[in-house]
This record gives C-alpha cells, structure tokens and sequence, in this order.
C-alpha cells in the first residue's frame, strides 16, 4: 500500500484504519479506528519523500492520535 499517494487523496476526509493485531494502536484503539486523516508525518532525503511514518488522525472528541504506519493493516474512505 502506498500510503504517500492514499494519504494525499484521503486527506481531510473521514477514513476508517484497520489496525493490525498484537500492535499497541490495537491494543488502544481496537481493530477499527475511524476519524478524520488531517496529516501525515514523511521522512524525506533531499526534499523528496522516502516514506510516510505516521498518520495522524482526528477522532470524534477533537484529539488528534498519531498512528505509525507499520500498525496500519488498510485504510480506506467512510462515506457519511
């Protein structure tokens, strides 16, 4: 999954992330979280883009949580 390209279609809309088992996202949130994707932490080298670290993601009580990507399973767009 390429999350530079998902993250840039999906940003600022309400998104739900499948979290995977066994990872401390999991263990917080449960294997659903579902919020508004409102940015994204990249590493970058030389002013390009090598990989998105985090996502982070407003819940409905307005607390922005950062997520790691490597605890991100999929992620895709909630229609409401």
């Amino acid at each position: 999954m390429d999350l530079e390209q998902v993250s840039t279609r999906l940003n600022n809309k309400f998104i739900v992330a499948i979290l995977a088992q066994g990872t401390e996202s999991y263990n917080k949130f449960g294997p659903k979280f579902i919020g508004r994707l409102v940015g994204r932490k990249s590493k970058r080298k030389q002013g390009l883009v090598t990989s998105v670290l985090s996502l982070t993601i407003l819940a409905h009580n307005y607390i922005a949580h950062h997520i790691p990507t490597e605890h991100i399973q999929s992620i895709s767009e909630v229609l409401l």
